[in-house]
């Protein structure tokens, strides 16, 4: 494939809320509806047709070593508001296996962008411009390292955009364009972006 003009990519969390869960019929007097989706759905659905319509590729970063991790994250926020503790963890564990199906499913979908290991440099200015945030850790995590390290060496002609609802992205964002040249994309208004 040879340069491409701007790039789009999706950290795991962000591309695992495109899943439409699936409610199976014996729970739906639970739900109302027959489908469950996370809060970001719709502008995460809406940015990734935007791209279709385009022809533009999306990419995700591998490996992605904690990718249950993030399943399980997902499945929390999509679950968030419902009392299911009537439903038992039978329910939960129907979720996590609809987007363990999904995740293998949509990795076809999504072109790669290998993590670099060697962020050495990167950590040194995080730690030198270290910020207050909501986390409970506001250094980056080493895996948030690697998607930058790997991004960053990523050949586009363009501009690099990064959807993430991590804050140890987005509250770092001028400091990742500035040093990086990535935009960070807050994925809840990632349907703002034009394509």
């Amino acid at each position: 494939m040879g340069i491409i003009k701007n790039t789009y990519a999706f950290d795991d969390s962000s591309i695992l809320k495109l899943c439409t869960i699936s409610i199976p019929a014996s729970y739906q007097i639970f739900f109302k509806k027959k489908i469950l989706t996370a809060r970001n759905y719709p502008k995460l659905k809406l940015l990734i047709d935007k791209l279709a319509n385009h022809s533009l590729p999306k990419f995700r970063f591998v490996p992605a070593e904690n990718i249950e991790d993030n399943i399980i994250k997902v499945a929390n926020q999509i679950l968030e508001g419902y009392s299911i503790q009537i439903l038992g963890i039978v329910f939960k564990v129907e979720i996590i296996d609809q987007l363990t199906e999904f995740n293998d499913q949509i990795r076809k979908e999504f072109l790669e962008i290998v993590k670099d290991e060697k962020i050495d440099g990167i950590k040194q200015i995080f730690e030198s411009n270290l910020r207050e945030l909501s986390k409970e850790d506001n250094m980056p995590q080493d895996d948030d390292m690697q998607i930058i390290a790997g991004y960053y060496k990523y050949e586009c002609d363009g501009s690099k955009y990064l959807i993430s609802e991590d804050e140890h992205f987005w509250g770092y964002s001028d400091l990742i364009l500035k040093n990086f040249n990535i935009y960070i994309v807050k994925e809840w208004e990632c349907h703002t972006l034009n394509v």
